[in-house]
């Protein structure tokens, strides 16, 4: 029995023993990206059997499942293609004979991951001929997009016969993802006519889905010849098709004769809009119509539009109906939702308006000297009497002289005959007695404190805007948006291509863009994909703006392609 003992006792020591000279349990964290490091056939090789199938080896096993949504083949071979993942190795099978005289690529992206889920530093491009050469063509260019830029494909389309792709049904030639910079680099194209469309593809089907992918349309087609052989400076802005319609979802009287009507989103009055944009009519008189006075859209809650009518009758039930209104893409109201019942009041308006937003807030401290006072209204107000209550005054009281601007019945803007002084505080004074409703009902007397920004603190960016096709037109709109804060953006205008200068900009790091406004509307036009409508030119600087107070910041010079 004591032998026994004994022998459990020394196979503890043994193995506790053991343990303390080892390798801690696990061993190190696995963190070395998967790469590939042979191939069959190999990079570049030509008049390669049409019957082959691909093999490539990586650096270690691979999990499958991150291959899936990875590999891009270029000209696209069918659906039918078979991958055989094996640890290391994988085997692509093809449904049916290569094309002949015909260069094929691959490209492994980074998407791909070990078990570890480390994922490829860098795409993987292979590249091979089922004919005497390799084409040579190449095409290379940016998205710009907020996202993560690695789940952005750039697909390419050969255009033949000059008919229009179209990705929500054609799929693509030739597919390559984006790194995570948003820079892209199409390669051994043969010498054609490309059109491309940088998407999201959320279903990885190459198939485009309207209002569910995200797409960005270029601003020209892509041509390579035997001559030129290379296309850059293809640049995307990525934009997601809003093609629902916006519904008329509640209208609520007021008062007598106030009716506010609430829709589904934003809305605006469409570009070549018909009169009225609304009607009301008695449910049980259709010959009864209540007028409308006069309507504007609401400059805060942009879902909402006052309309202010006659008297209503308060037995009575109502029906509106609107047209020729759209939401921001464009898209009218829907015709099943355009009509809505809500009944009559005599109720009269005994309520005081209220501001809902003011430019400068209260209390703000870094007020623009240069810029409007801007004031917001929760209803139309009595513009007769308004300039009489509301009077800026600066810190010794003395009353600050300007001109009053209405936008709309329930907006207005003050601006300085002269710029306010820097760093100096400022009372918007706001008198119940002469700021009244429609019904004279008053405002709570109000006062408005802000401070200005020193202006010694700010600065100003200078560069040179240029543009190589001299047959273009349009104004060209310089932005700069601070990084920290992208509410702070600074904008200016140039009629044609030279210098530019953006003044009284705060200190802080900036990036600044431009875009040429080809169709005149004064907004950035993304395109259509199809029918094809070609994105309007931009240009983004590609280094980091730092601005130091004082320091005019010269040489941004930007160039459109």
């Amino acid at each position: 029995m004591k032998i026994y003992y004994n022998f459990i006792a020394l196979s503890i020591l043994l193995i506790f023993g053991c343990a303390k000279e080892g390798m801690p349990p696990g061993g190190p964290e696995d963190r070395t990206a998967p790469e590939v490091v042979r191939t069959e056939p190999f990079v570049g090789e030509t008049r390669v059997d049409r019957r082959t199938s691909v093999f490539i080896r990586f650096s270690e096993s691979i999990n499958p499942v991150s291959g899936k949504d990875a590999i891009f083949i270029s000209p696209y071979p069918g659906t039918k293609i078979k991958y055989r993942w094996h640890g290391r190795n994988l085997k692509i099978i093809f449904p049916t004979l290569l094309e002949s005289d015909r260069t094929y690529v691959i490209t492994l992206g980074t998407g791909i991951r070990d078990y570890r889920n480390n994922p490829m530093k860098s795409s993987f491009t292979l590249a091979f001929s089922t004919g005497e050469i390799l084409d040579e063509g190449e095409i290379n260019g940016k998205v710009y997009d907020k996202g993560d830029n690695k789940t952005i494909d750039v697909w390419a389309y050969q255009i033949k016969e000059d008919q229009d792709p179209n990705p929500s049904q054609d799929k693509p030639d030739y597919v390559i993802q984006c790194s995570t910079d948003g820079s892209f680099r199409l390669v051994y194209l043969a010498p054609f006519k490309y059109r491309l469309f940088a998407v999201k593809d959320r279903a990885a089907d190459l198939i485009y889905q309207s209002g569910e992918d995200e797409i960005g349309v270029p601003f020209c087609d892509a041509n390579l010849s035997d001559k030129n052989l290379e296309a850059d400076n293809i640049f995307f802005r990525m934009n997601q098709s809003d093609t629902l319609k916006p519904a008329l979802v509640r209208a609520t009287a007021i008062n007598r004769n106030h009716v506010i009507a609430q829709f589904s989103e934003s809305v605006f009055p469409a570009g070549s809009s018909p009169t009225p944009l609304f009607t009301i009519i008695s449910v049980s008189d259709t010959t009864d119509t209540l007028g409308i006075q006069f309507y504007y859209f609401d400059p805060v809650q942009l879902k909402m539009i006052h309309l202010y009518t006659k008297d209503m009758d308060q037995n009575a039930s109502y029906r509106i109906r609107t047209q020729g209104i759209t939401d921001e893409s464009g898209n009218p109201v829907d015709a099943e939702y355009n009509t809505l019942q809500f009944g009559g009041t005599q109720q009269p308006d005994t309520t005081r308006p209220e501001l809902t937003r003011t430019r400068p807030e209260f209390r703000e401290n870094t007020a623009d000297p240069f810029a409007p006072v801007s004031l917001c209204f929760n209803e139309a107000i009595d513009s007769i009497p308004f300039s009489g209550g509301c009077v800026l005054k600066d810190s010794s009281a003395q009353t600050v002289e300007g001109t009053y601007r209405w936008h709309n019945p329930a907006e207005c803007t003050f601006s300085p005959d002269t710029p306010l002084a820097s760093e100096a505080i400022y009372n918007m004074m706001l008198s119940g007695t002469a700021i009244q409703d429609l019904a004279g009902n008053g405002l709570l007397d109000t006062v408005i404190s802000f401070r200005t920004i020193n202006i010694d603190t700010l600065s100003e960016i200078l560069g040179t805007v240029f543009d190589r096709d001299t047959a273009s037109h349009g104004d060209i709109f310089i932005s700069a948006v601070q990084i920290r804060n992208p509410d702070i953006k600074y904008t200016s205008a140039l009629q044609e291509p030279g210098p530019y200068r953006i003044e009284y900009v705060l200190p802080g790091e900036y990036l600044i863009d431009a875009y040429r406004d080809e169709n005149g509307d004064s907004c950035y036009t993304f395109g259509s994909p199809f029918p094809f409508v070609p994105s309007e030119r931009f240009v983004v600087y590609e280094d980091t703006v730092k601005i130091r107070s004082r320091w005019p910041n010269e040489g941004n010079n930007l160039r459109l392609p």
